[in-house]
């Protein structure tokens, strides 16, 4: 079994805070995506498009960065709705 919370403490190894959607790598041990821990509405439903769409898991990944630039660009990063989603995995899809 590997080191536990306390061995990495004594030796000094900080865990950073995590916000949504971010991942972090510590010494080669540790991989934690939030993704997988409470999934918002907007993320599940980046998830149905992907299925639809037949988009693979790595794919998957870059169309929601792709879909969170968008969104900086929006009033009020606000989230699209089904139909602009849809659009914008066609759009997507078409590069690859």
């Amino acid at each position: 079994m590997g080191p536990g919370l306390d061995d990495w403490l004594t030796k000094g190894i900080v865990i950073p805070k995590i916000t949504d959607n971010e991942s972090y790598h510590v010494n080669n041990i540790l991989d934690i995506d939030i993704q997988f821990f409470a999934k918002k509405p907007d993320i599940k439903q980046i998830e149905s498009i992907a299925k639809k769409y037949k988009i693979n898991p790595v794919q998957r990944r870059e169309f929601g960065d792709y879909i969170e630039s968008l969104k900086d660009l929006v009033p009020n990063n606000k989230n699209f709705s089904w139909k602009e989603l849809e659009k914008l995995a066609k759009e997507f899809m078409e590069d690859f």
